[in-house]
């Protein structure tokens, strides 16, 4: 998995919400075991510079008009478009309204597994393994996922948010 990791930020109002930085967080926390680089796209108008300041390199941005309303089409062939660029293997989105919307459809798109819904996200034996609380958190299963990329939408505040730096990450506008 050196290809790295991709982030899926979801924005309103011109702000990051708060997933987005503890998703960062804990894909920063991944990659100091498998090693690679750490991506994030972002989806509208917002300040995407900051997000180097969570170890962001490269964030692959799609915005004007045609982002303002929410298209879910377009939305996810602009994820797509940004695991193309970056080669993600591991892409984490908030299970967020939004991110129920976009990462099944991205997982149809890419013929990729997904772990819905999880709380926490390890890596064991070399294998990313995702677990998900099932009949209100008195049961829990450990999911892994065989195909080439992965995908997990991860219950907002499962993770802490980290501190934030002062890197600026390199901006790639998407064109979809």
């Amino acid at each position: 998995m050196s290809e790295g990791i991709l982030v899926f930020c979801e924005v309103a109002e011109g702000n990051f919400k708060r997933t987005s930085y503890e998703l960062l967080g804990k894909a920063a926390s991944l990659l100091e075991v498998t090693g690679g680089t750490l991506n994030a796209v972002v989806i509208g108008d917002a300040n995407s510079t900051s997000l180097g300041g969570y170890g962001v390199k490269t964030v692959y941005q799609a915005k004007g008009e045609a982002f303002d309303a929410n298209n879910t089409g377009i939305a996810v062939r602009s994820i797509q478009a940004a695991v193309a660029e970056c080669n993600a293997k591991l892409i984490l989105g908030s299970a967020s309204q939004q991110g129920r919307d976009l990462l099944p459809r991205l997982s149809a798109r890419l013929n990729a597994g997904l772990g819905a819904d999880v709380t926490d996200i390890r890596i064991e034996d070399g294998q990313i393994i995702g677990r998900r609380p099932q009949f209100a958190g008195k049961v829990f299963s450990d999911l892994k996922i065989t195909s080439d990329i992965q995908i997990f939408s991860v219950r907002p505040g499962s993770f802490p948010a980290p501190a934030m730096g002062d890197v600026s990450a390199n901006i790639v506008d998407l064109q979809v």
